[in-house]
């Protein structure tokens, strides 16, 4: 069978997601066709996680690889709309993988052009919506009836568009997409968060390969490090309360950084960097590297702002048995709270919250717990879950189901690993 995978944009994970399910689908004897953006394959991260992949057909589109700040969304999906619909025509694809679907699904209108290319016989897409505000319950009475009815336009489209599948990475959103309006509920589906098996390297050996003085206990903020990553309130904490940590605690900030960020950290911090109380890597990291980063670290952040969605750095660190700091709402403070895998600190509808003294308590409560820290069985099975092997077996159901194979015996569900979809579970506002 002829497949197209369509990935534009190659910042962060999604390469290294469209790598796996190459893998899986090409493992399955089908013919796969990846389509991205000219940007994308000149980039580091084609190189780090595609191109040693050399038997895989390429098809490299002009446009954008993401929604760039100035450009008005419309123009953008218009956009990505017409380079998919460019793909569909050269691969003449049977079954199409839109692996980032969310502003296409969010925002496309009816009736455009790439629609109908799904729409014809004998082709089937599925999607993943990676963000997705209206997949979580509005908290906030005053705008509430608004983003209800926003929420129900958006899903109706949803129900309307050609997607076989819509996958989310948050099992509690999905089942709130399939809850809020009934006939989305046959497309909805969760989806793992997948985390490639690295073997667990010792935290003194981590911090020499990476150049990470061994002395001291580090909080990770891992990956790209953009402004919504908790960096700036993390730095005012470490400057402003010392007295809450040990001697020798720090930061270890790996990944590159965002300008904005990188200007914060040579205006305001160079003195935690030159004292070595922070350690910045400001850099793209390799596979390896930023799975080391993760083992030199001994609590790894997840203190995001305005992202109540999944997030493969939680997912990472409890693979590699380390605690996570979060703000308690969202996917990240449901599962930190569930499963027992780290502090979930104050949080205010969808922002960390409380005092830089807070949030530096919270912090000096994960680095004490981290020389004990040992995953309990519900993060054991949390792992097994968001396995690759799990990942690539939700994604390629379909494609087995009209290929006439059976389920992937890696297949394993949400609900076995012990935690329910409910989405009143959720503390978020959207």
């Amino acid at each position: 069978m002829r497949t197209l995978i369509f990935e534009p944009e190659y910042l962060g994970h999604h390469y290294a997601h469209v790598g796996m399910l190459a893998d899986a689908v090409r493992g399955l004897g089908c013919e796969v066709t990846l389509a991205t953006s000219a940007a994308g394959a000149r980039s580091e991260e084609w190189q780090t996680h595609l191109a040693r992949r050399g038997s895989l057909r390429r098809i490299v589109l002009d446009g954008p690889a993401h929604h760039e700040a100035g450009v008005q969304r419309r123009r953008h999906v218009a956009e990505v709309g017409g380079m998919l619909s460019q793909a569909i025509a050269q691969s003449r694809a049977q079954h199409v993988y839109v692996t980032d679907g969310t502003s296409l699904a969010s925002y496309a209108p009816a009736g455009a052009g790439w629609q109908r290319l799904l729409g014809a016989a004998g082709v089937e897409a599925e999607t993943l919506v990676i963000g997705g505000a209206y997949f979580y319950p509005c908290l906030d009475r005053r705008s509430r009836w608004r983003a209800n009815f926003r929420r129900w336009q958006r899903f109706r489209k949803l129900s309307h568009e050609p997607w076989r599948t819509v996958f989310s990475f948050d099992p509690q959103a999905a089942a709130f997409g399939a809850a809020s309006y009934g006939p989305l509920a046959r497309k909805s589906r969760p989806l793992p968060d997948p985390v490639e098996h690295q073997p667990l390297v010792p935290l003194q050996q981590a911090r020499g390969r990476l150049g990470v003085p061994l002395a001291g206990r580090r909080l990770g903020v891992l990956g790209q490090l953009r402004h919504n990553k908790g960096v700036a309130p993390l730095l005012r904490a470490f400057r402003e309360h010392p007295e809450l940590f040990a001697p020798g605690d720090g930061l270890l900030l790996a990944g590159r950084c965002e300008p904005s960020i990188r200007t914060l950290i040579e205006s305001e911090y160079a003195d935690l960097v030159r004292s070595g109380r922070v350690v910045l890597l400001d850099r793209m990291l390799s596979s390896d590297e930023f799975a080391a980063a993760f083992s030199a670290s001994d609590a790894v952040s997840a203190l995001y702002s305005g992202h109540p969605y999944s997030s493969s750095v939680v997912t990472r660190a409890v693979a590699a048995g380390k605690p996570v700091v979060c703000a308690d709402y969202g996917w990240c403070g449901a599962v930190v709270r569930r499963f027992g895998l780290g502090e979930a600190c104050v949080a205010a509808g969808c922002e960390p919250a409380g005092s830089p003294q807070q949030l530096a308590a919270c912090v000096r409560r994960a680095l004490d717990r981290s020389a004990g820290h040992r995953p309990n069985e519900g993060a054991r099975g949390f792992v097994r879950y968001n396995s690759a092997e799990n990942f690539t077996a939700h994604w390629t159901a379909r494609l087995r189901e009209r290929m006439g194979l059976p389920p992937s015996a890696a297949l394993i569900d949400w609900g076995s690993v012990g935690a329910d979809s409910d989405p009143a579970g959720m503390r978020t506002a959207a």
